[in-house]
């Protein structure tokens, strides 16, 4: 009976080793079609390192071009910025000297000032404002 245990071990063992091979195979398989794909992926790496490079230099070309027009832009438009701010500047003294050329005359018909006095800050509140507003159309012709 004892070679009847034996051998019942010794199939069981078997069946065990031969039940652990069979997974190692699977895994050998398994890890065959992994290393044949990296293979395949490495092989193809050199190429799409290429590509990708080409892309960042045709990225790099768009930049320095898009750069490049915005600089000429920028150059081109500083001109009008400048008369655009002198425009401003313009129109703000223009705005200033209308203000101070009313509050003048107000104070003078608040005070009732000789007539003469009165005609002549009109007249200077007259052509203050004639001057305000051609110069805010200047300054809006400048500003777009």
């Amino acid at each position: 009976m004892t070679d009847l245990a034996a051998i019942a071990a010794a199939r069981a063992t078997g069946r065990a080793a031969e039940a652990d091979a069979l997974t190692l195979a699977d895994r050998l398989v398994a890890a065959k079609a992994d290393r044949a794909r990296l293979r395949a992926d490495l092989a193809q790496l050199p190429d799409r390192i290429t590509a990708l490079q080409n892309a960042v230099a045709e990225a790099q070309a768009r930049v320095a071009a898009a750069m490049q027009s915005r600089d000429s832009i920028n150059a081109q438009a500083a001109p009008a910025r400048a008369a655009a701010g002198a425009a401003d500047s313009a129109a703000a003294t223009a705005q200033n000297r209308w203000d101070l050329a009313r509050e003048s005359l107000e104070e003078l018909q608040q005070e009732h000032a000789p007539a003469d006095e009165i005609a002549v800050a009109q007249r200077a509140t007259f052509n203050a404002q004639q001057a305000a507003p051609a110069l805010a159309v200047c300054w809006m012709l400048f500003s777009y």
